[in-house]
């Protein structure tokens, strides 16, 4: 994640969030948002996908 919004990796961040594991990293990176800790540009290219289609969505 760290090399992603770094602009280090080209390539997508994908945690697969199966039974809403994620919820909770989800919930953190939109508060460093809200609190000026991160933006949406740093964060672009991290993903949280439910399912096989998400993945398939995100690599095209």
């Amino acid at each position: 994640m760290s090399k992603v919004s770094l602009k280090h990796l080209k390539t997508p961040c994908m945690l697969y969030n199966l039974n809403e594991y994620y919820d909770d990293l989800k919930k953190l990176l939109n508060k460093m948002i809200a609190f000026d800790l991160s933006s949406k540009e740093k964060q672009e290219g991290i993903y949280f996908v439910e399912n096989l289609e998400g993945i398939k969505e995100i690599l095209k």
